[in-house]
């Protein structure tokens, strides 16, 4: 199995098309909601992959699973990478992630080679916490909005 060399989540990240760096905007340590339910508007999960030797050109699936502060899952998303080098990095994105309360939630990374079953335990975990965001909070995640009857 390749080793991970970094797991973890942010606002943004940034690929700079002359120099291939990799850039993390706004680390999601902790999330500000104005009240519950909220939903976050989106964020990136971040791996980076170094291949042992014999792993050249070996393919490999990875998931990302968000579950909430009662262990239930919230988020899951599934990508596939190659080794075309010594490293390989994956950029998961996630979009309008529910928030049912606040606490600590948590990406899961598991990592399995191409076609064969995930393992029960994750390769990493990035927790994530959650709070209730104090009046003067100015970029809090926002309630999610409904449409009133005869709306649009």
């Amino acid at each position: 199995m390749p080793n991970l060399l970094l797991f973890t989540c942010g606002r943004e990240a940034i690929i700079d098309s002359l120099t291939n760096r990799l850039s993390i905007i706004n680390i999601l340590e902790t999330v500000f909601a104005t009240q519950f339910p909220a939903r976050l508007a989106d964020a990136v999960t971040v791996s980076l992959w170094r291949r042992l030797d014999n792993e050249v050109q070996a393919s490999f699936q990875q998931r990302v699973v968000l579950v909430d502060p009662e262990n239930r899952t919230v988020a899951e998303m599934d990508a596939s990478f190659a080794f075309e080098r010594i490293g390989a990095r994956v950029l998961i994105r996630l979009i309008g992630i529910p928030l049912l309360s606040a606490g600590v939630y948590e990406y899961r990374l598991f990592v399995a080679p191409e076609g064969s079953e995930f393992p029960a335990e994750p390769v990493s975990r990035f927790p994530m916490l959650v709070q209730q965001a104090p009046a003067t909070q100015a970029e809090a995640v926002q309630a999610p909005t409904q449409t009133e009857p005869g709306q649009t």
